[in-house]
């Protein structure tokens, strides 16, 4: 049995879903403690800053209200850096700046770490200009910074048109929005998914009449081909995926929002069974109907089990909860639970909607990237390294990382284990789905070796 403070629930992320399971599991009377990397709850949904006073919606303000008046644990600015399975439980491991416990156990765990931008390569991605939606958003957003004065947006979805709207309101020049998709008309087929989405369709129409009113083009079914300048960006050249119908811009700064990636490397590294959804955003965990994955006692709910948005989040959030319930013998009511199953199936249906009008392009279309592009930032492998190994007879993503060291360094494969798949994928002839995904092991972040072995073994220069 591990050491440490015992819980019957321990959920990781404290974002919508984690706080949504952390909630339900104090008013059945359990004991949970809520971990997060941030310094406060919210998630990237409900976003706290300590840096700007820009509260997030409503919504958000009243599920934290909830989340600070219930009987729980709470270790903000804490890392799980690795969990072991036990017997009868499962041990967690976590690092504090400010020291405490390193070692805490659960009978339950509940995985709700949500999702991080899909980074595209192409030759400039690694210039100072060019970075990602999310990120772009959140300095806007909770930090009252642009991140640049002539923006280019380029990728796939509604996340750049909102991202437009703030860019606008904050004072910058929008350049242009480029869309990997083509115009979507293929959405009035399926207009019935938008039944009942009225905060989704309002903030829509809101950044959809901001763009116009701007005069902001938009350039359809193309993509970013490269990324100029000497010290940082400063031209990108936009064009059709066979770079053909090419057009330059002068810009300082390129945001890519090609989508988010589901963020379940914990739930990988102790063992749980994936696969590979593209509508959801990649690999994710097989899971029951209550989130269990096939590693019994674990739960893994909102955007970390695939991107489906807030409130498919906040709904799979209280299922978990009552998930992991009954895994420690609480009953939980049958007409509760199919009055979420219903409103569960409702919002997903619009998830549904969104991936297919706008999906990922490199699920169907080629790289159209260079050999001399960087791929691995952290190892600075190019597409080309990968390429000759793969030429050459590798032919998984393992012997690609043996080879080339792509996927071995600080981030662990978090920003290239993806990319390099698909560049398999394209290589080979293989579907994407059928390419082995990494192997996750501890520590998931790098952390100073007193993490580990302990803040008194450091003091004292023990081994």
């Amino acid at each position: 049995m591990g050491g440490g403070t015992r819980w019957d629930t321990i959920v990781i992320g404290a974002g919508p879903a984690g706080m949504s399971a952390a909630l339900e599991l104090a008013r059945l009377g359990l004991s949970a403690l809520v971990i997060d990397s941030a310094p406060l709850p919210g998630g990237q949904y409900f976003k706290q800053s300590t840096l700007r006073a820009k509260p997030p919606s409503e919504e958000g303000r009243s599920l934290i209200a909830a989340f600070a008046r219930a009987e729980l644990g709470r270790l903000m600015d804490t890392q799980v850096w690795g969990i072991t399975p036990e017997p009868d439980g499962f041990e967690v491991a976590v690092y504090r700046k400010s020291g405490g416990e390193r070692r805490l156990w659960a009978r339950t765990l509940i995985i709700a770490t949500g999702a991080y931008d899909r980074p595209v390569p192409f030759p400039g991605w690694d210039l100072p200009g060019v970075m990602m939606a999310g990120g772009a958003l959140t300095m806007i957003k909770h930090q009252g910074v642009l991140p640049g004065r002539r923006v280019l947006l380029c990728g796939t979805g509604p996340l750049q048109w909102v991202l437009a709207r703030h860019l606008l309101e904050g004072g910058a020049q929008v350049v242009g929005i480029v869309d990997a998709a083509p115009f979507p008309w293929k959405a009035l087929r399926r207009m019935t998914a938008l039944m009942g989405q009225g905060e989704r369709m309002r903030e829509g129409l809101g950044a959809w009449a901001a763009i116009l009113r701007a005069g902001v083009p938009v350039h359809w079914g193309k993509i970013i081909l490269r990324a100029e300048g000497a010290d940082g960006v400063e031209r990108a050249v936009i064009g059709r995926p066979d770079g053909t119908s090419t057009r330059s811009f002068a810009v300082d700064t390129v945001c890519l929002g090609y989508g988010f990636q589901p963020f379940n490397h914990l739930a990988r590294m102790i063992g749980c069974e994936h696969r590979y959804v593209a509508p959801l955003g990649g690999w994710v965990p097989l899971r029951d109907d209550w989130c269990e994955t096939t590693l019994p006692g674990v739960f893994v709910a909102g955007d970390a089990a695939g991107i489906q948005g807030k409130d498919v989040a906040l709904l799979e959030g209280r299922l978990a909860g009552w998930g992991a319930a009954r895994r420690l013998g609480v009953d939980v009511a049958d007409d509760q639970v199919k009055a979420l199953g219903a409103q569960l199936r409702r919002q997903r249906v619009m998830a549904q909607f969104l991936s297919y009008v706008f999906p990922y392009p490199f699920d169907s279309v080629p790289f159209p990237v260079e050999d001399d592009t960087i791929l691995c930032r952290c190892e600075e492998v190019r597409v080309g390294d990968v390429r000759r190994i793969v030429r050459e007879g590798a032919s998984t993503l393992r012997m690609v990382r043996m080879l080339t060291r792509a996927g071995m360094g600080l981030c662990q494969g978090r920003t290239c284990a993806d990319l390099v798949c698909h560049l398999l994928a394209q290589e080979t002839g293989t579907p994407v789905a059928d390419i082995a995904g990494p192997r996750i092991s501890p520590p998931l972040f790098p952390i100073p070796l007193h993490g580990v072995i302990g803040e008194e073994a450091h003091v004292r220069g023990e081994n």
